[in-house]
């Protein structure tokens, strides 16, 4: 050992040689994606390009590693570490195969289960889609650089070598389950995570309008035109051997890639080095074999002009459809014609503005043959480049061959219309300001995109950023523009040539001989009834098989045998189940949001306002909220639209009326966003509504606050902009009545919701979209106009009669056949009814357009009226229409405009406002002067009622007084099943011993670990999507499970999961995980501190949960903490699942609400009856029972 004073000498000898040599060093400059250079090799990696901010500054770059050609973009944006893995899987089938991967690879075998374990450990938040031509995992983590690398490792390591066995394969893909009928035998039911998914989404017309498409695009055997997701029955042809062959092919790291985004506190040679080893790591075995990578072959387009006319199953065949037309992908496109022609699309189809919309939508302008409420069109980026151009909300009675073609002919004539127009020529120069603005709002929303958090992990984050560079593959450039400014700057060159610069781009398309395809999609109610009876004979054909395969003679004996040999299978998965030892990390986030800064304060008039500050924002965006608990409960049918009636139908500016299409234009060139909604809490009860502009710079900050003013103050409330006004509720109301033909996740939370707050008609008003679609209905007749005194007083006599039709379902749609009908129809045909069409053929023609449209929505509201009540709501239905159609449009208006400025007062006003320090500073100025046109006046408190208004209609509409327990809702197109159970819990003011221990027992089977209610459920096949959460937020624990084939039988396997369960006593870290681990820091800076806002408003202080986070890690340290835990397990879990333990009737505030067909609805209540009770009911609910009728029905 040298002395310690040599020791000093040689230190300050090397501090001198250091400093001596510090100008050489200085001459290799350090790492950063400044100093990148095409083609430079560092750290194992080449860089491919760089990638430049709106700024023109770089942000990212591309880099691919040498030694496996992974993929690797690195994105340089202040959040938490966050990434998006990609890999290309061409499909070979219909089998699904890369949708299988997507279900298996992170959630099966030892290595899926511990992924997820230490997912919930790490502050982590996933997802996982699957797209036609490739296949993502997704995910964010909240514990820093070292945890990220470490579950990117995981990662990769579980997508490259699986260790799920082929037993599970089978049961995630599809399978057969064993489920009891009421008289206790047994019965198969088709059941898995995967199959379930896709018998439901191919239930979809526009998943089924896609899917068609694709085959006429691309020819039956094409990667694109495979579905992806897999068909139904393929997928029940699909095998182990399948997956496993499909795997090998397609999962290495030259076939990978990973969109990573990281904060510049991670240095970019330190990142390179982290990757480069880890990928090092993981190129072992076959992954590490050189692969020749898919090319996708040529489209064999189908003939053109073919027709294609889809079914869809819906009981409701006045359904409307959708006219999609598509040109064969025959072109070939630059990076810079790609942006033309896809902002060219969305100047021809799309908003009020579009030269389509004109021609289909507007009542002003559209031609007589169609009705549509919607139309668009885009370009697919896939080979080719398909142009898709849809026409929606289309009628039932327009869903023709003829009509189809006469859509096509229109768009052709229109298309041609925009090729024609003269060099110069006002009609080009008004096309091209449109185009111009387009341009403008995209590059607006491109900006804002690359500087905000990617957003990876989010459910629904989509490709946003997977599509933006694959487009930037395509330009040559070694420096590439995320905004695509050389490009952009190039379509301006061509605009302003004056020439029409959309000639060459049409000529593409042959327009004289062209002959797009036409698919259109139509209910059809047999369909439901049909699938039902196959689902039964490939049940019977299965047990057939059994039967032969045991060689047992009877059903219930090969039942029961397979039902022994899948339960032993079952204890074999469990007993290859491994420990997942993870650690929970040290330092756990004490609120929703540690790193946000955010200050509170009071601005005039006692209006208090939250600030966000986040310093390296550009943009910036201002909220106002405005109280609705002074809205008469009279009045609350104008809350159907309010936000879309102030923001979509114009203003009026210095006494000028400005009509929403030229409002829409100015928006585009001023500001980045201006938009409306609502913003609820149905636990605190509030309700407000909230308008919110946004700018990508200080100036047009400013500017949208100028919007927000003019839309409060100001909307073309007018009888003059009535036709724009009714319009917008056609097409409002035509979208809501869809709402349940969407995906499950989609929309099933809602009606669940409504029926907990149905104790509150302002949240019905407001969040629910079957009281909402009632109440858009009547908003729809309280704007019509009845016409002079002899109309009026005819439709009124009419409608008045027509409330005593004999209200037998199948009569009703005789007679609304008739009277709807364009042709005309011998009265015969309304049979009983058929005094009520003789009397519509003599009312005068105004009256009779309004007779006429009243049954057209009559008869969709059929579909949302039980049998037993249909006398009384079919009553009730004429008279509301009668009685709104009697208040004069002029009335309605003025009532809106009553209703708006009531809101505007400080005293229920409250502010926010998302950006940098110095724009909100500035901000506050502008928004102090906005203020000081509210009202100072306190608002009123009326009297509201506080039923319970859903179970109140249920009781009058069965002459019951019994208050119902578990209720479900009638979903006729379905066929599989939705639990929404919850109860109260602790909240985050509970901070007692006992209230924590029962909150973190809740959270025994939460997450996804390998015994959490989702993974157990997901790996049986019995739900899509399930588990259990407890929220301090809310006060409530739920249980949720999406697309289950059979309730009971998915809720009987939970529960019985749960009570054989051992204590395990590696628990602690994990239920503390979930307890504590939720946070905000991962979303964009806008939703954050909207957030942040909503949270204040509601009383949910940092403090607060901070307290409660502090309380639950105290509990943490307690030795023996995991016993304690389990011994409330039972307590805790009776209370959301029926059947397990204290009767559901006994627990006060729970909530038990399932979704499905009456199928569905029967299975249950058996159960229900075998553990509750012979008395005990299922009431079934309808869309009527959330109706807010008027006091006067």
């Amino acid at each position: 050992m040298q002395p310690k004073s040599s020791f000093v000498k040689l230190l300050f000898t090397c501090l001198i040689i250091g400093s001596a040599l510090q100008p050489l060093s200085a001459q290799k400059k350090q790492e950063s994606l400044s100093t990148l250079t095409a083609g430079q090799k560092l750290h194992g990696f080449k860089a491919v390009a760089v990638y430049l901010n709106d700024a023109d500054l770089p942000m990212g770059a591309r880099f691919v590693h040498e030694s496996t050609g992974f993929t690797f973009d690195l994105l340089q944006v202040e959040s938490v570490p966050q990434t998006f893995i990609w890999v290309n899987t061409f499909p070979v089938s219909n089998k699904g195969e890369p949708h299988t991967q997507e279900h298996l690879l992170i959630t099966k075998g030892n290595k899926g289960h511990a992924l997820n374990t230490r997912e919930g450990m790490s502050l982590a938040a996933s997802n996982a889609f699957t797209a036609q031509l490739h296949t993502v995992y997704n995910f964010n983590t909240g514990a820093g650089g070292q945890v990220f690398y470490t579950l990117f490792e995981k990662y990769m390591d579980a997508l490259l070598y699986p260790d799920y066995t082929n037993e599970e394969v089978s049961r995630e893909v599809r399978n057969w389950g064993v489920t009891q009928n009421p008289d206790k035998t047994l019965r198969l039911e088709e059941k898995g995570s995967v199959y379930n998914e896709m018998s439901s989404t191919m239930n979809n017309p526009y998943a089924l309008l896609g899917d068609t498409l694709g085959r006429l695009q691309y020819g039956n055997n094409h990667p694109i035109s495979y579905n992806a997701g897999g068909l139904p029955a393929a997928i029940r042809e699909l095998n182990a051997v399948d997956i496993a062959k499909y795997h090998a092919a397609n999962y290495y790291l030259g076939n990978m890639g990973a969109i990573t985004a990281l904060p510049k506190s991670m240095p970019l040679a330190g990142v390179l080095d982290q990757m480069n080893l880890l990928l090092n790591r993981l190129n072992k075995g076959a992954a590490k074999q050189a692969r020749v990578p898919n090319k996708l072959p040529q489209p064999q387009p189908a003939e053109k002009g073919k027709i294609a006319i889809i079914d869809f199953p819906s009981e409701n065949a006045q359904q409307p459809g959708t006219i999609m037309l598509s040109f064969a992908p025959t072109l070939t496109l630059s990076t810079t014609e790609l942006l033309k022609l896809s902002n060219f699309l969305g100047v021809f189809a799309g908003d009020a503005t579009t030269n389509l919309y004109k021609v289909f939508v507007d009542s002003k302008t559209k031609i007589p043959e169609i009705d549509a409420q919607a139309v668009y069109a885009y370009v697919d980026t896939k080979q080719g480049y398909p142009v898709m151009m849809g026409v929606d909300g289309v009628s039932a009675a327009n869903l023709t061959r003829e009509k189809a073609i006469l859509v096509r002919e229109r768009i052709i004539a229109e298309l041609k219309k925009v090729a024609a127009y003269k060099d110069h020529s006002p009609e080009l120069l008004k096309f091209n300001e449109r185009f111009e603005s387009s341009l403008q709002s995209s590059e607006r929303s491109t900006a804002k995109f690359v500087n905000s958090p990617p957003k990876f992990g989010f459910r629904n984050t989509g490709d946003g950023w997977y599509d933006q560079l694959q487009l930037m593959a395509g330009i040559p450039d070694f420096k590439k523009s995320v905004t695509f400014k050389p490009q952009m700057k190039a379509l301006r060159q061509q605009l302003a040539t004056g020439t029409n610069i959309w000639k060459p781009l049409l000529a593409k398309f042959d327009l004289d001989n062209a002959q797009p395809y036409i698919v259109m999609t139509k209910a059809n109610p047999a369909m439901v009834a049909q699938s039902e009876v196959e689902r039964k004979a490939r049940a019977a054909q299965e047990v057939s098989r059994l039967k032969n395969l045991y060689h047992i003679d009877t059903d219930q004996g090969a039942i029961l045998r397979y039902k022994a040999v899948y339960d032993s299978n079952t204890v074999v998965l469990e007993k290859l189940e491994q420990a997942h030892q993870v650690k929970f990390i040290d330092n756990p986030p004490l609120t929703l949001d540690d790193q946000l800064q955010f200050k509170q304060q009071v601005l005039p008039g006692n209006v208090p306002m939250v600030a966000s500050v986040f310093n390296n924002m550009t943009s910036a965006t201002t909220g106002i909220a405005l109280n609705l608990n002074s809205v008469p409960q009279t009045k609350l049918v104008y809350l159907a639209m309010l936000p879309d009636l102030l923001t979509q139908t114009g203003i009026i500016k210095n006494g000028k009326a400005i009509s929403y299409e030229d409002m829409l234009l100015q928006e585009q060139r001023q500001i980045l966003s201006l938009y409306s909604q609502y913003s609820t809490n149905s636990t605190t009860g509030r309700a407000e509504l909230l308008v919110q502009g946004a700018g990508n710079n200080q100036a047009e900050a400013l500017k949208a606050i100028e919007w927000i003013n003019d839309v409060l103050q100001h909307p073309n409330w007018t009888v003059a902009n009535l036709p724009r006004i009714r319009d917008l509720v056609d097409q409002e109301l035509s979208g809501i009545r869809k709402t349940m033909q969407g995906a499950e996740e989609g929309w099933v939370t809602d009606p669940g919701a409504a029926y907990l707050a149905q104790g509150q008609p302002l949240q019905l008003a407001t969040s629910s979209f079957l009281t909402r679609a009632f109440n858009i209905f009547r908003l729809k007749w309280l704007l019509k106009d009845a016409g002079d005194d002899a109309n009026s007083k005819a439709i009124s006599t009419y409608l008045t009669s027509l409330s005593g039709a004999a209200t037998d379902r199948q009569q009703l749609k005789k007679l609304l056949a008739v009277l709807k009908s364009d042709a005309n129809i011998n009265t015969d045909s309304a049979g009983v009814n058929k005094k009520y069409a003789e009397a519509f053929v003599k009312l005068p023609a105004a009256a009779k357009a309004l007779a006429k449209d009243a049954a057209t929505d009559l008869e969709q509201m059929l579909n949302d009226i039980p049998d037993n009540s249909l006398d009384m709501d079919w009553k009730m239905l004429c008279t509301t229409i009668n009685s709104d159609l009697a208040q004069k449009p002029e009335t309605t208006l003025n009532d809106l405009n009553d209703l708006r400025k009531s809101l505007l007062k400080n005293t229920q006003t409250r502010l926010f406002v998302i950006g940098s320090a110095a724009t909100e500073q500035r901000l506050t100025i502008d928004l102090t002067k906005m203020l000081v046109g509210f009202s100072k006046e306190p608002a009123a408190r009326p009297n509201i009622t506080t039923g319970k208004l859903i179970d109140e209609r249920v009781k009058g509409r069965l002459h019951t007084t019994e208050t119902p327990v578990f209720v479900g809702l009638i979903n006729p197109d379905s066929h599989t099943g939705v639990f929404i159970n919850s109860a109260p819990l602790s909240n985050y003011s509970d901070l007692s011993r006992e209230s924590l221990l029962k909150f973190l027992a809740a959270e025994l089977y939460g997450g996804a670990g390998k015994q959490s209610v989702y993974t157990k459920t997901t790996g049986a096949g019995l739900s899509y999507s399930t588990g259990v959460s407890a929220s301090a937020g809310s006060g409530r624990f739920r249980y949720y499970a999406e697309r289950t084939p059979e309730l009971p039988q998915t809720l009987r396997f939970v529960i019985d999961e749960i009570k054989k369960s051992p204590v395990d006593s590696s628990m602690t870290d994990y239920v503390v995980s979930l307890a504590v681990g939720r946070f905000r820091s991962a979303d964009d800076y806008e939703n954050r501190g909207e957030a942040m806002a909503a949270d204040l408003v509601d009383g949910m202080t940092p403090d607060l949960i901070k307290q409660f986070r502090l309380a639950i890690l105290k509990l943490r340290k307690e030795p023996g903490l995991v016993t304690e835990i389990y011994k409330r397990k039972d307590q805790v879990y009776e209370t959301i699942l029926p059947g397990y333990g204290k009767p559901s009737k006994d627990v006060a505030g729970g909530s038990f609400f399932v979704i499905g067909p009456e199928k569905q609805m029967v299975a249950y209540e058996a159960y229900l009856k075998s553990v509750n009770g012979a008395d005990t009911k299922l009431f079934r609910l309808y869309p009527r029972d959330f109706w807010m009728v008027p006091s006067n029905q």
